[in-house]
């Protein structure tokens, strides 16, 4: 798709209706303990970013990457009125360039990989891998639609190919899923 999901329509993103089908917290508490180091890559407004804070709570970080300043901005927005600011670190990220100035322990990529050119993925899981700390963990997710299907195996082979094993394909409400391991 190669297309970035704009910052104006992340009213879309933060509702109470998207908590009651895809819950950040049971979504990702199997993955996420008190003290990890976390990235939540293509954070938006941070909907999955709050939660993961709060998951890896008191010791813990999460590193909240994008690459539009808006999204950025109202994800520190969104942090600081929910309570948890002090554990995320905002980063802006370039197109070709994740940046992650640290280690992690898990690595959320939520509905954005469709939004990497595919041209650009092989490098976007190569950065992503090595990023990660021995054994850590990456879900990636994509919306479940028909025309998607195929992109969707391309990536997963792409981390793959840089490394990566799928180890699940956890059921996450409308989204075609591979969690990965270092």
């Amino acid at each position: 798709m190669d297309s970035i999901c704009p910052s104006w329509f992340a009213f879309s993103l933060n509702n109470r209706l998207r908590r009651m089908v895809q819950d950040p917290d049971r979504i990702l508490s199997p993955y996420i303990k008190p003290g990890s180091i976390c990235a939540d890559i293509g954070c938006g407004p941070g909907y999955f970013t709050i939660d993961m804070a709060r998951l890896t709570s008191p010791e813990g970080r999460i590193i909240a990457i994008d690459m539009q300043p808006r999204m950025l901005e109202k994800m520190r927005k969104n942090s600081e009125q929910a309570g948890v600011s002090e554990h995320i670190t905002a980063h802006q990220c370039k197109a070709d360039d994740l940046m992650i100035p640290e280690k992690l322990d898990f690595a959320l990529v939520f509905w954005m990989v469709h939004e990497v050119p595919k041209k650009q993925r092989a490098g976007f899981f190569r950065q992503l891998r090595a990023a990660m700390n021995k054994n850590g963990q990456v879900l990636v997710t994509d919306p479940e639609v028909p025309w998607m299907g195929s992109d969707f195996r391309y990536s997963v082979e792409a981390a793959v190919n840089e490394g990566f094993t799928v180890i699940d394909h956890p059921r996450v409400t409308m989204s075609r899923t591979a969690l990965l391991r270092a």
